[in-house]
């Protein structure tokens, strides 16, 4: 501010140096408020500066003190500088501008300078250069906050305030120039942290790559581990001196391996990619032997007459193959074995007699006996029970 526009804005600002009886609010940076009286503004020897005195209630008493323009909420310390203008004199909204101006309330210095031009045109020089001081304020605070957030490394983030202050300082002006080479620092700032990106997108994509090509690999080895061990237990099954028991646990193991295939075959899915229709194919040879599997369990229960567990494997085949034919052939039966009978059990207490084989029995005999057969003679004999006894009898 020139020395001709400072002292414009001392006369008018010394209207207020009457104190005012009635009570106000004065609010600090700090936030700490006081109801204050006899408050008076007093302009400092620069421009932007002064101090302001007013009194408040201490216990009983009251007391005064000063304080500089700095230590009052710049929003508290315009309102107070208003009430103390006198809102038809176009000076005294000059003076208001510039001290809005001074506090950083770009917004209220706008409008005041553009009242004070209003009511007095001969102001309009003075309104134009608050204008331009304005934006080169406004455009300050913008390449502030840019090198702020270059420092801070979001160079994007700042290329678009650099921009819109390139887009309306006057060119070759020192704010341009700063705008300028601060642009072509967050340029080559933002390029160098794409090319950084890039390489780590790159890596990533390749460590992702890596990763998904390893599990795949994993788990159909895992997969085809499960198939080969169920076909060897399904295998066993096939010989017909196999115990049911023992084909029992042995489908049970095949089943047990073919879930375990499904859910490997499931995860090595999730990263197939051109790989994909052979895990599919395998899935449904995986699924064909699941079910085939189930029915098997039910059948085998079925021939035990263990109906429940039967009936538990059929619906297990029926959810996962509801057109399955030999679900509804194995039902028939349970449903007809429940309706027959069970077998009776041989009678096991034995007879009071009990023949048992016959069979020849030869037994040397002394040869003056039976000369004519060589000094063997050939007899039938019968093994037989009577009560607790056994007994051999024969000719």
């Amino acid at each position: 501010m020139n020395a001709a526009r400072f002292a414009l804005f001392a006369a008018v600002v010394a209207v207020a140096l009457a104190p005012a009886a009635r009570g106000e609010e004065v609010v600090l940076r700090s936030g700490t408020r006081y109801d204050a009286t006899n408050v008076v503004l007093l302009p400092g020897d620069a421009p932007g500066t002064g101090r302001v005195r007013f009194s408040f209630a201490i216990g009983a008493g009251r007391g005064t003190v000063e304080l500089p323009y700095d230590r009052l909420d710049p929003a508290n310390l315009y309102g107070l500088a208003i009430a103390r203008t006198d809102p038809k004199d176009p000076k005294g909204q000059l003076a208001l501008a510039q001290f809005a101006r001074d506090r950083g309330l770009l917004g209220e210095a706008e409008t005041r300078y553009r009242r004070a031009a209003a009511m007095d045109p001969a102001l309009a020089p003075d309104r134009d250069a608050g204008l331009a001081a304005i934006a080169t304020q406004r455009a300050e605070a913008a390449l502030l906050a840019a090198e702020g957030e270059v420092k801070r490394g979001r160079s994007d983030l700042a290329l678009p305030r650099i921009q819109e202050v390139l887009a309306t300082a006057p060119a070759g002006s020192p704010i341009a120039e700063r705008a300028s080479g601060l642009l072509a620092l967050a340029s080559k700032v933002v390029e160098r942290d794409r090319a950084r990106r890039a390489a780590e997108d790159a890596a990533r994509a390749t460590a992702a790559a890596n990763a998904a090509a390893a599990t795949f690999a994993s788990s159909l080895l895992r997969a085809d581990q499960a198939l080969d061990t169920a076909a060897k237990e399904r295998a066993r099954v096939a010989d017909p001196n196999l115990a049911a028991a023992t084909a029992q646990k042995a489908l049970e193991t095949a089943e047990a391996r073919l879930r375990e295939a499904r859910r490997q075959l499931a995860i090595a899915l999730t990263v197939a990619g051109a790989q994909r229709p052979d895990v599919e194919a395998r899935d449904r040879d995986a699924f064909a032997l699941l079910v085939a599997t189930h029915l098997d369990l039910a059948e085998l229960h079925r021939q035990g007459r263990r109906f429940d567990r039967a009936r538990d494997y059929l619906r297990a085949a029926q959810v996962l193959d509801p057109e399955n034919p030999r679900i509804k052939e194995i039902h028939d039966r349970i449903e007809q074995d429940l309706r027959a009978p069970p077998a009776q059990e041989p009678e096991t207490t034995p007879s009071p007699w009990w023949y048992g084989p016959v069979y020849p029995y030869a037994y040397p005999y002394p040869t003056h006996r039976a000369p004519a057969t060589g000094g063997v003679r050939t007899s039938t004999y019968y093994r037989g029970r009577w009560g607790g006894f056994r007994v051999v009898f024969g000719w």
